[in-house]
């Protein structure tokens, strides 16, 4: 806990809301958690595909499993493409250069601050950590949480299905939830698209391409340096 907690504390430049939730699980103390689950479907137990006596029939909590998946796939990839996988996860191997970033909801962030390096950290190894973490607050639609498994919210397949990507791009990163949850609903993104971006971002780029049009040939000019 003492090199967790010392490591958290070095991370000047990452958000309060990560860092304040990451502190406030090793100020409430930490407590033996489960890494597996009764379930039908996950990832077994198991090693070199026996299933350890006793486990039958769980899996591995997806919390605990998913991130060390990171390294998992990257090897998937460097065996596919013939890379090296340890250059981007093993200190030893060269991941001292490399910038490990990652992004995610605030519902995430005590597994990627507290769970994910403790695991690192206990294996006395020297795998590569997170530089940098952006956590999010929700982005609620209507006021309650979105739901796949209630059907609630817009998703990725439908709303492609409604309009292109930028239009959910520019949304999204316009109304990231930074400071406190925001909600969704139709009629402020009807309205903010309308309005912020083809009104305003449209209206500017429209002028310029006209100007260009009339005055440049059609071209946009090189960058200069500025005058005094």
């Amino acid at each position: 806990v003492g090199r967790l907690r010392e490591w958290i504390d070095s991370k000047n430049d990452w958000p309060v809301l990560v860092t304040s939730i990451a502190r406030k699980w090793l100020d409430e103390g930490l407590k033996d958690r489960s890494i597996t689950r009764d379930l039908s479907w996950g990832i077994p137990v198991a090693y070199k595909g026996e299933v350890r006596p006793g486990f039958e029939g769980k899996v591995f909590y997806v919390r605990f499993d998913a991130p060390i998946e990171y390294i998992g796939a990257t090897m998937e990839w460097a065996d596919a493409t013939k890379s090296d996988w340890k250059r981007w996860w093993r200190k030893d191997q060269g991941a001292e250069d490399v910038r490990y970033v990652e992004f995610m909801g605030k519902d995430n962030v005590p597994f990627h601050t507290v769970g994910f390096p403790v695991t690192l950290f206990g294996s006395e190894e020297p795998w590569k950590v997170v530089d940098y973490i952006k956590g999010l607050n929700w982005m609620n639609y209507y006021g309650g949480k979105f739901s796949t498994s209630g059907n609630r919210g817009i998703f990725m397949d439908h709303a492609l299905e409604l309009l292109p990507a930028d239009y959910w791009r520019w949304y999204l990163l316009a109304n990231a939830p930074e400071s406190d949850d925001s909600n969704f609903t139709w009629e402020h993104f009807q309205a903010t698209v309308n309005h912020e971006l083809a009104d305003v971002l449209g209206n500017f780029v429209n002028r310029i391409a006209k100007f260009c049009t009339a005055r440049l040939g059609g071209v946009v000019p090189a960058g200069g340096d500025y005058g005094t």
